[in-house]
């Protein structure tokens, strides 16, 4: 993502992990800052005293003007090493270091507390510190008394790093250590930093290894330190989906690998392991040629059903079983958001972009076909409603319904930069009256167009649901509890869930509306009331919990039926018309407008409205958000995240 964004000009927080493509990069050229011969020294912050201070009233401290806290801590340095003075001598690995217990009380909260409990060594003159390596502490030492340490290998940074945590030294110290070790992070030691800052809690840098696990599997499961890698981390690493592997049968053949180093111990693992493999995204002779025959796992229970149910999985819609989310979620670097703008005779009604190259894995933008744009003009962009079945793309309109499939591009291996592409729009079955701003669905086998604004600007109770397969459209006999039309709606468990929206009384309601889907008769109820009333707003469904975008950001948990209200980031955040989607363990937001959707469901097309560019990406596991651009301010008619997968035959 871009670092910058036009619409408030906040500042980008940034990725933890450094801008370098690949090992062989690194390992051959100096790094930004520094060459890898030549470690960059780390100093400690000085306060400065001035006899230029002013002074509010009286003061009673008298400011020494030629005071010189380097030359101070010169003469310390002089005395450590000189051994004057020194009151203590530590012992490391049978190096002595004599030292001053007022410096190391000072710096360390470990030997503060020793030297003042009163026990045994407080009065000692030697104490011996076991399990540190001589290297660490004595750069430590120079840290203390010289201000200045060299590290002459990543080993040293990290055996100093431990022993910072262990002696529960300055937090300064330990974050330097960090920053640095996060320079010196690549493929060949990450998962030595990442083991390390997993076993002594450093958050930071276990993000930045774990970063660098991800994005560079393939090479990772090569090294001999990928056969010693601890159980729990590996289990953390092939469970995240940005795990960057085209070929899922390559975590598979990789967790084979790990656990035939010691079977018979390791074997307490191999059914979590093999859950987080998304088999059904392997090719079929892959499942039944290689995967069926191995040996080492042909006893197991759960890999036999996880076999059976990848198999099943690839020729019936994964959306049709209750396990769906779970085992057909795919990594993001097999997966596209798409982004739906209309168009109309004379070209997009909107603003056109082209994808910078940066983003041409992650997002795509798709335009909407011409009756569709023609259609728009004189309702507003924020008609349009899509939805997406496999790799087809359905687009709404009033009465109109229209679908695309975006599909693997059969010159793929002579146009190996478009593996995919989008054919030609194809008129379906249009619904049976004409409403804007309603929500359009898919929920089990079917597509549900609920509510909307109908002929004479009311909301409608309508519930329509279309049959996919068969093109047609059918109306269930029972409606809405209250009429709305912009409105956000997402299915959690056989729920579809209304969520606000304008009534009748053209104004924004909190209310929501659950319509249980599993029942011969559909049944409609009211359900626990938003914390604010949404209008124009978008929502999706991750990992079981429903999230709302809009003036509000909140959060619902149908297991405990409450709300919770998500802080917005600082700057200016769309209210409307926005693309929504889960990308990864992301929920990823583009464009929009700043305006209500009462104040903009007149737009033609090319009236003035505040437009945004902004992209918002909300981490949901580590409650945090990233910034970046789009190409031009724009709103769209909807955001779809597309799996590129040729095994499930149903995409």
């Amino acid at each position: 993502m871009s670092s910058s964004d036009s619409d408030n000009h906040d500042s980008d927080n940034g990725s933890d992990r450094d801008s370098v493509s690949h090992y062989s990069s690194i390992r051959s050229s100096p790094s930004s800052n520094h060459s890898r011969g030549s470690s960059p020294p780390l100093s400690p912050r000085y306060s400065d005293y001035s006899d230029t201070e002013e002074h509010n009233g009286p003061s009673n401290e008298i400011h020494d003007p030629a005071f010189n806290e380097s030359k101070s801590r010169l003469n310390i340095s002089e005395m450590q090493k000189n051994g004057r003075y020194c009151d203590i001598t530590i012992l490391v690995g049978g190096k002595s270091f004599p030292c001053h217990k007022v410096i190391l009380a000072s710096w360390s909260t470990y030997f503060d507390s020793m030297f003042s409990s009163g026990m045994t060594e407080s009065n000692s003159k030697e104490i011996t510190l076991k399990d540190i390596s001589v290297e660490a502490f004595q750069a430590i030492v120079d840290y203390m008394y010289r201000g200045v340490i060299k590290l002459d290998s990543v080993e040293i940074a990290l055996n100093a790093l431990k022993t910072v945590d262990m002696l529960q030294f300055d937090k300064e110290f330990h974050k330097r250590l960090v920053v640095y070790l996060c320079s010196e992070c690549h493929p060949a030691n990450c998962l030595t930093m990442l083991g390390l800052a997993d076993l002594i809690g450093e958050e930071q840098l276990k993000r930045h290894a774990k970063s660098w696990v991800l994005s560079d599997f393939k090479y990772i499961i090569q090294t001999e330190s990928f056969l010693q890698m601890d159980a729990k981390l590996l289990i953390e690493c092939i469970s995240d989906v940005n795990l960057v592997a085209k070929e899922e049968e390559e975590v598979f053949f990789a967790v084979v690998k790990w656990l035939d180093v010691n079977y018979s111990t390791r074997k307490q693992f191999a059914a979590e392991l093999l859950s987080n493999i998304q088999f059904c995204f392997m090719e079929s002779h892959v499942l039944f040629d290689s995967l069926e025959k191995n040996e080492l796992l042909k006893d197991l229970p759960e890999f036999q059903r996880y076999l059976n149910e990848a198999k099943r999985h690839q020729v019936i819609p994964c959306y049709r079983h209750d396990d769906h989310g779970r085992r057909c979620r795919a990594r993001t670097c097999n997966t596209k958001v798409l982004l739906m703008f209309p168009e109309d005779e004379g070209g997009p009604i909107e603003n056109p972009f082209h994808v910078p190259k940066s983003h041409e894995e992650t997002y795509e933008p798709i335009p909407l076909p011409h009756k569709i744009g023609d259609a728009v003009e004189g309702n507003g962009i924020g008609a349009v409603k899509v939805c997406l079945v496999g790799h087809t793309i359905f687009a709404c309109v009033s009465e109109s319904m229209w679908k695309c499939q975006y599909k693997h591009n059969p010159r793929y291996s002579k146009d190996p930069e478009q593996p995919y592409w989008w054919g030609s729009w194809q008129p379906c079955s249009p619904k049976s009256d004409f409403r804007h701003f309603f929500s359009l669905t898919l929920a089990g086998s079917y597509i549900y167009a609920v509510g909307g604004k109908d002929i004479n600007g009311r909301g409608s109770r309508l519930i329509e649901r279309y049959d996919w397969e068969e093109d047609q459209w059918r109306n269930p006999k029972d409606g809405l509890i209250t009429g709305v039309f912009g409105h956000a709606a997402v299915v959690v468990k056989n729920k579809l869930y209304i969520l606000g929206g304008i009534t009748n009384l053209d104004r924004a309601t909190d209310a929501v509306q659950v319509i249980h889907l599993d029942q011969k008769k559909m049944k409609i109820v009211s359900g626990p009331k938003m914390l604010e009333p949404q209008e124009g707003h978008s929502a999706v469904e991750f990992n079981g919990r429903i999230y709302s975008a809009g003036k509000q950001f909140l959060m619902f948990d149908p297991e405990t039926a409450v709300w919770t209200r998500l802080s917005w980031p600082s700057g200016r955040i769309a209210h409307t018309l926005q693309g929504m989607t889960v990308y990864g363990s992301s929920i990823m937001m583009f464009g929009g407008a700043l305006e209500n959707l009462s104040d903009i469901d007149s737009y033609d097309g090319h009236s003035s409205m505040d437009l945004l560019r902004k992209i918002v990406s909300y981490n949901v596991e580590e409650d945090s958000f990233d910034h970046g651009d789009l190409p031009n301010p724009m709103a769209f008619g909807g955001a779809l995240c597309v799996v590129n997968n040729k095994p499930l035959k149903w995409l």
